[in-house]
């Protein structure tokens, strides 16, 4: 009974305000440096022995491995290798892998020392004598790679049941990353009618989908949650849309390049394959948990989870966003699953170096590996800054996303391409921390969470000498922000300036590693009022305004409102960061 009337005020409650859900979403910035059984590093202490704990992938080269690595369905890119060379590659690897289980790395070293004859019908392989004679293993995409390695992957199994990998969360050496995850779980439990959480997790982004669910489930478990793993990504995507759901084996192979995975994951393949067939459940999903939340990897692969063959939302899309309308759940994602929030245009790939160089480039993005492949489509490079128009999954509305930011140096990659797209908004998320955003009655709000905090741009305009200038924030834990007539304001109580103590080493050069957020910290002293940057081709001026105003995160954190940014590239230059 009591359970009966928890329910009722629950959902009185959220009748009440039916007209005005309040809504959340979580863009970390990867890196969350989380302890776990096969992230020692992270931990503050050793992390507990369980016998049946997952260890680090093995490998062993055999036939049949062999076998699985040569399917055709892995090797439909044109002139890659024909199958025979593949085959006398393989089997040189069976000899000189001797049966014995390899690391990553020292399988992969094992292949690249591999290479073969001319001969088209007899090939031979052979231990190369030199670096300078052409290696197979160095003209093959990442992907490729990924694929032969997963199919000599030796599977983990006590007592007949799979090792699992455990997460334990307050264990963890920097704490950035699990405060951001505490307060997503915090914000789902909001919504809990019984206090705790459902929480489904989205792992399509990952070379391998199979491989983080142990952590992410045990992880949200740990922090007082009902974790779930939600299977959809672009291989089931493909099969439910097909109706091939007996196919599944061979579309991980064609949609992921992903061969055996029933072997090492039988219990999660079987679940996929059970969602498969009941895909109305899959839908249901969005509807029955507090919250979502997307780990990373690649946010291209996944999107290809989340729409149809005409590059429209599906079914699985459709219900998310309607859930996260209505107020019903909270959704978070991490490095590829904050960036795939993208309401405007959604980044695939590229350097801001490149970014400053050939503009923002309205594409697909290439393959991780085409240039040491020579797979490149034509016009681009590995490194192209890249974008698709459509966006993401649409729950940052009117905003282009971005993570990992301060630390690779992103500011300028992030401002092109909201140029080029004519995007308003732009997110970037530092690593271990996140940015919170909330809708209510109308209203938007931003907050930082973690050890750093995070980029917010905004009215980005072109310059005449082919430069940009946005107003710009930069938000430490602490403050809330507010979104007033699409402009972000800081409360009056702030102040305009604080006591900060100027880095020895000043920074210079804008594509550095966290050159900005440094810069930011030092226009926090009110002297001096600008500071100017090189950039690539070009030179970046970061200057205080009338509007600055200056606060301190619980740990000292600098937050900063209200600076101008302006990027302009040589005078011989000339040319502009826009988009072809």
């Amino acid at each position: 009974m009591r359970k009966l009337l928890t329910l009722l005020l629950f959902s009185l409650s959220w009748a009440l305000c039916a007209g005005h859900p309040e809504t959340e979403l979580f863009l970390a910035g990867g890196s969350l440096g989380l302890c776990s059984d096969l992230s020692a590093g992270s931990c503050r202490a050793a992390a507990p022995l369980h016998a049946d704990s997952r260890s680090a992938p093995g490998f062993v080269f055999d036939d049949a491995g062999a076998v699985r690595a040569s399917h055709p369905l892995l090797w439909q890119r044109p002139g890659v290798v024909a199958q025979a060379r593949l085959r006398a590659l393989l089997g040189a690897a069976i000899t000189q892998g001797r049966g014995k289980p390899l690391s990553s790395s020292e399988a992969a070293s094992l292949l690249d020392g591999l290479c073969l004859s001319d001969t088209p019908d007899s090939p031979v392989a052979y231990p190369c004598s030199d670096d300078a004679q052409p290696r197979p293993w160095r003209q093959w995409l990442d992907q490729e790679r990924s694929a032969v390695l997963a199919a000599m992957e030796v599977p983990q199994f006590l007592g007949g049941q799979r090792r699992t990998e455990r997460a334990f969360p307050e264990q963890s050496r920097d704490r950035g990353g699990l405060e951001v995850l505490r307060q997503f779980v915090e914000q789902a439990r909001r919504r809990a009618p019984d206090g705790i959480p459902r929480i489904a997790v989205v792992t399509a982004s990952s070379q391998d989908p199979f491989d983080p669910v142990d952590f992410y489930l045990s992880l949200f478990d740990a922090l007082g949650a009902r974790a779930q793993w939600w299977p959809i990504d672009a291989a089931l995507n493909a099969a439910v849309a097909g109706g091939r759901c007996g196919g599944l084996d061979e579309l991980r192979m064609q949609a992921l390049q992903l061969p055996g995975r029933a072997r090492i994951y039988p219990d999660l393949s079987a679940q996929q394959a059970q969602a498969c067939a009941a895909p109305q459940a899959l839908t249901q999903v969005p509807y029955e948990v507090q919250g979502v939340f997307f780990s990373g990897g690649d946010q291209w692969r996944l999107r290809r989870a989340l729409v149809d063959e005409n590059d429209q939302p599906n079914a699985w899309l459709q219900a998310l966003q309607a859930a996260h309308a209505a107020g019903n759940l909270v959704v978070g994602g991490t490095s590829a699953g904050a960036a795939v929030q993208s309401g405007g245009a959604m980044i695939g790939n590229g350097t801001t170096a490149e970014a400053l160089r050939a503009g923002a480039l309205r594409a697909a993005p290439p393959a991780p590996g085409c240039d040491r492949a020579l797979a490149c489509p034509p016009g681009l490079v590995e490194d192209s800054f890249t974008w698709w128009p459509a966006g993401g999954t649409g729950l940052a509305a009117g905003a282009t996303a971005d993570t990992h930011f301060s630390e690779r140096g992103r500011e300028l990659r992030l401002l092109t391409v909201m140029l080029a797209s004519a995007t308003p908004w732009g997110y970037g998320a530092d690593e271990t921390s996140a940015l919170r955003l909330t809708t209510h009655g109308g209203k938007r709000q931003l907050q930082a969470y973690g050890e750093h905090g995070g980029w917010v741009f905004e009215r980005v305009t072109a310059l005449p000498d082919g430069g940009l200038q946005a107003r710009v924030h930069y938000l430490a834990p602490g403050q809330v922000l507010e979104v007033v007539d699409e402009r972000l304001v800081a409360p009056a109580a702030l102040s305009e300036r604080t006591a900060v103590r100027r880095s020895p080493d000043a920074p210079t050069d804008a594509l550095r590693r966290g050159a900005l957020r440094e810069a930011a910290a030092t226009l926090a002293r009110g002297t001096p009022a600008s500071l100017t940057l090189r950039a690539g081709e070009g030179s970046v001026y970061l200057r205080r305004t009338p509007e600055t105003k200056v606060w301190r995160g619980p740990r000292g954190q600098i937050g900063i409102t209200g600076l101008q940014l302006s990027y302009r590239p040589d005078a011989d230059r000339g040319v502009a960061p826009g988009t072809r």
